[in-house]
C-alpha cells in the first residue's frame, strides 16, 4: 500500500494544486507542482507541512486551501499525522481510504 504523504502528492497533483513545503526551518522547502521535489522536501525532516493552494489564489495572497503534517518519524503507512478538516482534507482523506 502507497504511504500516506506520497498519496496525497500524487493526488493533490492530480488536482491542480499548487504544494508549498515547509520544514523544520521558517523558509519555504519546495512550491510547485512537481512530484520528486515535493516528496523530497516533505521527507527531509522530522515533520513536514504540505499547504495546498490553487495557483490563482495564492497569487492573490488567499490562504491555502488545506493542510496537511506529515509525520517523517512515523514508519508505517499513516504518516499523515493531522489536516485541514474542510471540504479538500475530507476529499483527500476518502480517496485515500479507497486505496487500502
Amino acid at each position: 500500500m502507497q504511504q500516506a504523504h506520497l498519496h496525497l502528492i500524487k493526488w493533490a497533483i492530480n488536482k491542480g494544486y499548487t504544494l508549498e513545503v515547509w520544514g523544520d526551518g521558517v523558509d519555504i522547502d519546495y512550491t510547485g507542482s512537481k512530484y520528486k521535489p515535493a516528496k523530497e522536501a516533505a521527507e527531509a525532516c522530522d515533520t513536514a507541512h504540505i499547504m495546498l493552494y490553487k495557483d490563482a489564489n495564492r497569487e492573490a495572497g488567499k490562504p491555502y486551501e488545506a493542510w496537511f503534517a506529515v509525520n517523517n518519524w512515523n514508519d508505517g503507512d499513516e504518516r499523515i499525522g493531522d489536516y485541514s478538516a474542510n471540504e479538500v482534507g475530507e476529499a483527500w482523506d476518502a480517496d485515500y481510504e479507497a486505496t487500502r
